[in-house]
């Protein structure tokens, strides 16, 4: 691991009742203050429930923080022409100072939203794969489309979701990252296994790659109140029945939370994006505080153990 275990938060810019614009950016400056190494927004063009749009909520967080990163979780780039997301996010790394992070999916919950766009679904994937080499190119400070000025940082950190082969192969061509989601600690690893193995086939060296993970958690003493909390949450964000999600939501004491967290962090993850599942974001992010704390604890005791360090384990 080149870096400290590091641990941001979702900061739900979704819901019903939909918190205001205001609220959400408020929240970003408490994660701050609070030790969270990042911050993240989601993005949809229409959902289920009320959102406000990705790409404006970090530009308005990165006027009122100095020192968090600021990142998409994950932005539906291919619903919006490239030069407009490279432009955008060029300036938002100039308002942040280049604290700018970009994670991008391809979406597919929802097919309304491609069709108000006029993007046919069936081509996401390959729209987005050519969206990240487009990104590349054109945040180049030499670019030849005269997109200026470059961004602040000299490589914008570029990272992916998605679970499949054709995920993978787009993050270990183009990413700095890969940001899994709704998985367990052992698909995670195999799946993180199978990135690195793609990264090496296309010459590029594992350092170069950071594994992410998003996860909904919500902590309580109460366990069963801590699922129940979530799950109506989630399904009400998702329109869907939240008990398949059960085994991918984080819920519980802060010990237990802790327990389910430290098997990802062994299967490889060094950067924990935690997505509240609830409303009362404020309260919560201060008990995931908690739960990072004695995570990080178990890592530092596990590294400097005479065992195998859990980074070493996983790769």
């Amino acid at each position: 691991m080149t870096h400290p275990l590091r641990f941001g938060v979702g900061l739900n810019n979704f819901g019903s009742p939909l918190r205001t614009a205001r609220d959400v950016v408020d929240s970003a400056v408490l994660a701050e203050e609070l030790g969270y190494s990042s911050v993240w927004f989601g993005d949809h063009l229409s959902f289920h429930v009320p959102l406000y749009e990705c790409l404006s909520m970090m530009a308005a967080t990165a006027a009122v923080t100095r020192r968090v990163s600021i990142a998409s979780g994950v932005l539906l780039g291919v619903l919006r022409h490239p030069a407009w997301v490279a432009k955008s996010v060029a300036t938002i790394d100039a308002l942040s100072e280049g604290r700018v992070l970009l994670a991008l999916g391809v979406g597919g919950e929802n097919p309304a939203e491609f069709e108000l766009a006029g993007v046919p679904m069936r081509d996401r994937g390959r729209r987005t794969t050519e969206l990240m080499g487009t990104l590349r190119e054109m945040w180049r400070a030499d670019n030849p489309h005269g997109l200026l000025p470059p961004p602040v940082q000299t490589r914008i950190p570029l990272w992916h979701g998605g679970r499949a082969d054709g995920a993978l192969a787009r993050t270990a061509r183009y990413g700095d990252g890969w940001l899994g989601a709704f998985v367990t600690p052992a698909r995670y690893a195999e799946r993180w296994s199978r990135l690195l193995a793609m990264a090496r086939e296309v010459g590029r060296e594992p350092e170069e790659l950071t594994p992410g993970l998003h996860v909904y958690i919500r902590v309580d003493d109460d366990a069963d109140r801590a699922w129940r909390e979530a799950s109506t949450f989630i399904g009400e964000v998702y329109a869907m029945d939240p008990q398949p999600m059960r085994r991918y939501c984080v819920a519980g004491g802060v010990e237990q939370c802790a327990d389910e967290i430290t098997e990802f962090v062994k299967a490889g993850v060094t950067d924990v994006i935690c997505r509240i599942a609830g409303t009362d974001l404020e309260d919560q992010m201060a008990r995931v505080v908690d739960v990072a704390t004695e995570v990080r604890r178990r890592f530092e005791t596990a590294q400097s153990s005479e065992e195998t360090p859990w980074a070493d384990a996983a790769s």
